[in-house]
């Protein structure tokens, strides 16, 4: 496949990452690309770094509406065929694009998200962690939308799926303040009939800034709009699908649990927590996971 590419850039107050961002782009191996950036009312000097690369992107700018927003106005602007999103403090593997549309060549339907593995950096750009999913192609589609109801399963940058989508199941919902990729993704899977493909290469850095990542009060809140957003998908099923749905959950979520956590080594869990959590709440977790891990070994 040779089909344009467009990478849509929500940008709002992005100046300290946007360059690294932008360029990341524009040096990808896949040659037929756009670039869409959306300025949604940033106060910082991310116009300015934006209309320095016009010879590189489109740029548009909107007063303060949300990320979700920016998107759906950079959809609205594009010609590609396929849809990437980007974010602006992460940075794209130069091989992204070329390894995602690849995959998603193989898969032969529209109907499908492809996404990949990653890293997480901190704001120097030094590595902290792998972004490892997963592996679920093997499961049936009605498999997979049960571990998606249960967790996101997809790291939003590094997915690619067909512009078609939009016009035919509706833009990122902008009613919502946090897990709008999450919503997409259920809404696509459990109403639309997509399908969630892993291509297990490494294709994006996602940043963390020390102290400005998860903390416990975070954690709940993501807890909590995943639960809504899993509300909000399930009423729009017929409702014999959607029990099987619900009975299915409950039986995973049995099966899930801290074990997952507890296999990883200590130091490493240590070290993801010091950078994306502040001090105090970083703290509290590590303590409570060594407690929880002592609890094991004792057992």
């Amino acid at each position: 496949m040779n089909d344009l590419v467009s990478i849509v850039l929500p940008v709002f107050n992005g100046g300290k990452t946007l360059d690294e961002a932008i360029k990341s782009c524009i040096e990808q191996t896949y040659s037929k690309i756009e670039i869409i950036a959306v300025n949604d009312g940033s106060t910082d000097n991310s116009l300015e770094i934006l209309k320095s690369y016009e010879d590189n992107l489109s740029v548009l700018s909107q007063e303060n509406k949300g990320v979700s927003s920016a998107t759906n106005s950079g959809i609205h602007s594009m010609k590609g065929k396929l849809f990437k999103i980007m974010n602006a403090d992460d940075v794209l593997y130069p091989n992204c694009v070329e390894l995602l549309v690849s995959e998603f060549v193989k898969q032969n339907t529209k109907k499908v998200v492809v996404h990949g593995n990653g890293e997480i950096i901190d704001g120097e750009g030094n590595f902290v962690w792998n972004i490892i999913h997963k592996n679920l192609n093997h499961l049936s589609k009605f498999e997979q939308n049960v571990v998606l109801l249960h967790h996101d399963t997809v790291t939003h940058s590094a997915s690619l799926y067909s512009a078609e989508t939009f016009e035919k199941y509706g833009l990122f919902n902008e009613t919502l303040l946090q897990g709008v990729d999450y919503e997409m993704w259920l809404r696509l899977c459990l109403v639309h009939d997509y399908k969630l493909h892993l291509l297990e290469e490494k294709v994006v850095k996602r940043r963390v800034v020390e102290g400005e990542g998860i903390t416990a009060r975070a954690l709940k809140e993501t807890s909590n709009y995943q639960a809504e957003t899993r509300d909000l998908i399930l009423k729009q099923l017929d409702e014999s699908i959607r029990n099987r749905y619900e009975i299915a959950l409950k039986e995973y979520s049995k099966k899930y649990n801290i074990e997952h956590m507890k296999r990883l080594p200590i130091e490493l869990v240590s070290k993801l927590i010091l950078w994306m959590c502040s001090p105090s709440s970083a703290k509290k977790i590590s303590n409570t996971y060594r407690t929880l891990t002592k609890k094991k070994d004792n057992n």
